[in-house]
């Protein structure tokens, strides 16, 4: 099966600088291995400390493959990272998405409170203009939170491979959880 070669830089390039382009000698990968291994893999991810960068700098990774692939066509990657300035830009008004939201809950907050959220984006100029609102997934995690008055964090969905990190402006929104099951004439559903 062949498969596409994913980079994902880990941590912040130093010195105001952040990754214009990674170019690599292989794209796809073929693996050699049993048919219910090779429905499990969709793709082969390689890290690098992007924290190391001090300029372009060209280098051999090595590959890991999961255990039960008998066979690969290749074994490292030759990687050409290019760095650039770092800069910024503000998509204002994302809206805030719900994760592991379950229906027995009304949501609730004060008046003040905005299910939206402004999100900086960080990388090279070329890097930062691809990005629009579309390609933001802002979201809170109900996951583990019962009925009360909760601050929950705000989160938003990194992509490495997209070369940008995003930050938003507020890291949590204050939401009250009342039991819809303890309130059933009350139709209001949350979110």
């Amino acid at each position: 099966k062949e498969v596409p070669v994913i980079v994902e830089p880990q941590g912040e390039v130093p010195n105001d600088m952040a990754i214009e382009s990674i170019t690599l000698d292989h794209n796809l990968i073929t693996i050699y291995a049993a048919e219910t291994t090779l429905t499990k893999i969709n793709e082969l991810v390689i890290t690098f400390d992007a924290a190391s960068l001090t300029g372009d700098k060209k280098f051999v990774k090595g590959i890991t493959y999961p255990s039960n692939v008998n066979a690969v066509n290749i074994t490292s990657i030759n990687m050409d990272v290019k760095l650039g300035e770092k800069v910024s830009k503000v998509i204002e008004n994302v809206p805030i998405n719900y994760r592991n939201y379950s229906n027995n809950f009304k949501i609730s907050t004060d008046e003040s409170t905005s299910f939206y959220a402004n999100v900086t984006v960080y990388g090279t100029q070329t890097n930062i203009d691809k990005i629009t609102m579309a390609d933001l997934n802002v979201y809170v995690d109900f996951a583990g939170y019962g009925a009360g008055k909760h601050d929950i964090p705000i989160y938003v969905e990194q992509n490495p491979s997209a070369l940008v990190s995003f930050a938003t402006d507020k890291t949590s929104i204050q939401m009250t959880l009342t039991d819809e099951k303890a309130s059933e004439h009350d139709e209001t559903v949350g979110g």
